[in-house]
């Protein structure tokens, strides 16, 4: 037995059902950029963050997370070489690109908060705060390690 449908509730039904399943397709290909980042974490409502079909890895996909992962180690381990290899020869080079670093941190920042973009937000977040503790330990070990090595080769 099957049912016929006709009519403008049938046409209002099939629309509801295309819109549905467009949502549930953008939900999960992780490249719907007016998520906020709380949304994009939970998955889809299975309470889980690693593993299954709601983890962030395949919400967010591949290249965003490597993104994630990669942008704001690099820019750490950037700093601190600048910081320990740098530093004394060359300070205003060192001081330009860490603060070019810090504005492109805070752009990706501002864009993502600006477009509700979490994949944005949370790349500028974590590149500011590499960005902060990468400072604070080069300039630490510059002073602690390298400061006694440069006062015996200068004399």
């Amino acid at each position: 037995m099957s049912v016929q449908w006709s009519g403008p509730s049938a046409d209002v039904a099939l629309a509801s059902l295309r819109t549905q399943k467009q949502q549930q397709i953008t939900q999960h290909s992780g490249w719907d950029s007016g998520r906020s980042i709380g949304s994009s974490l939970r998955g889809s409502g299975s309470g889980r963050i690693f593993g299954g079909a709601g983890s962030v890895s395949s919400l967010l996909g591949p290249w965003h997370t490597a993104t994630l992962v990669l942008l704001p180690s690099l820019i750490f381990g950037l700093t601190v070489c600048l910081f320990l290899f740098s530093y004394e020869d060359l300070p205003h080079v060192v001081i330009i690109l860490i603060s070019i670093c810090c504005v492109g941190s805070l752009c990706l920042t501002l864009v993502g908060a600006s477009r509700l973009s979490g994949i944005l937000l949370a790349l500028g977040l974590w590149c500011c705060a590499s960005v902060v503790l990468a400072v604070y330990l080069g300039h630490s070990l510059y002073l602690d390690a390298l400061g006694p090595y440069h006062q015996l080769q200068h004399g």
